[in-house]
């Protein structure tokens, strides 16, 4: 069911067991190969999920985004975004772009999709660079899922055989689009009390597309 706040239209939730989320043109996602374990368990640190932590801690440091090449000759790019942990984010789409929100409150709290709809929200927002979407269509997935092992159960909804909803399939216009990526940490904290929703000020954080060219 679409949700429409402010200007955003919300379009999907997925989740996530940990670790960052993938953002990518839909037709270079099968070329991801996710997480890639030896006998040992251990990461292949040759496989996209580890290149894409990489980016994500250069030098022991720690970014919430970043870019990588991928595929065959590093053909493709994508980028990455760090959701602080487990659990669900939203997508949005608008006339011009795309929004990924993760907040800690359930959807009957309106207060972080609220936030993101305003200018104050786009205040310290960190520019992560440019993105091309030739084709429009958009692949937000769980990291970690090799693309080889995603099934699609619905027109926009990606799955693994044993967790569902790890990624969607979305549409904006084809182009360039300028990153950036921000948060709020919100006066009443990242959860909500137990009972009825009261509105509130919850803490959220959120990946910014917006067409350039």
């Amino acid at each position: 069911m679409i949700d429409n706040t402010g200007s955003l239209s919300w379009v999907a939730r997925i989740g996530n067991e940990g670790g960052p989320l993938l953002i990518c043109a839909a037709e270079t996602f099968d070329d991801w190969t996710g997480a890639v374990f030896d006998a040992e368990w251990q990461l292949d640190p040759a496989c996209d999920l580890a290149r894409a932590e990489a980016v994500l801690s250069p030098d022991d440091d720690e970014e919430e985004a970043g870019l990588l090449r991928f595929g065959p000759d590093g053909r493709h790019s994508g980028l990455v975004w760090q959701m602080d942990g487990g659990g669900v984010a939203e997508i949005a789409t608008t006339g011009d772009g795309l929004l990924i929100m993760r907040s800690w409150v359930g959807r009957e709290h309106e207060g972080p999709r609220r936030h993101v709809t305003t200018p104050g929200a786009r205040i310290g927002e960190v520019d992560d660079g440019e993105i091309d979407l030739p084709t429009g269509r958009v692949a937000v997935v769980w990291a970690a899922a090799p693309a080889a092992e995603v099934v699609r159960s619905s027109p926009d909804q990606l799955d693994l055989p044993e967790l569902l909803n790890i990624g969607a399939l979305t549409s904006v216009p084809p182009g360039r689009y300028r990153i950036g990526h921000g948060h709020h940490d919100g006066a009443d904290g990242r959860y909500a009390p137990a009972g009825p929703p009261v509105g509130g000020d919850h803490s959220c954080r959120w990946i910014r597309l917006e067409r350039s060219a």
